[in-house]
């Protein structure tokens, strides 16, 4: 079972290799992908500064709704960036590489969120059987 930072790490790399493959292409980036690009190399201690500028544009974009999704910034939502995501790509106004992306980071929103739900549930579980033992414990002279 992969990690979230694992997840990410997978995410960038596919990005950068499918950037490298677009690297010979004339004009460099298109905007949209440059904003990708410094979502997916920002440090957490440069996501607010990029949340304060991305969150400012008109238009929704994709590297606003991948910025969402990680920590590191007042906008972090991640149920919110998952409902984003799935929206983005069920637009179908994406190119391929855009696409790639949002499914691998939406999979792995998914799986944080369920293994951050399912941690907390144990947390709930532990402290019961806690509470269950000091109880037990009192009763015991």
């Amino acid at each position: 079972m992969p990690s979230p930072a694992a997840v990410l790490s997978c995410v960038g790399l596919c990005l950068c290799l499918e950037l490298a493959a677009c690297s010979h292409l004339p004009g460099g980036p298109l905007p949209q992908q440059a904003g990708i690009e410094q979502v997916l190399d920002s440090r957490p201690a440069e996501r607010a500064a990029l949340w304060d500028r991305l969150s400012r544009e008109a238009n929704p974009s994709v590297a606003l709704s991948l910025l969402r999704s990680l920590p590191g910034h007042p906008g972090h939502a991640p149920n919110a960036a998952l409902g984003e995501i799935r929206r983005w790509l069920e637009g179908g106004a994406l190119s391929r590489h855009e696409r790639q992306l949002l499914q691998l980071r939406g999979l792995g929103l998914e799986r944080e969120l369920s293994l951050s739900a399912q941690l907390q549930e144990r947390e709930q579980r532990l402290k019961s059987l806690i509470e269950i033992e000091q109880r037990l414990n009192e009763r015991v002279p």
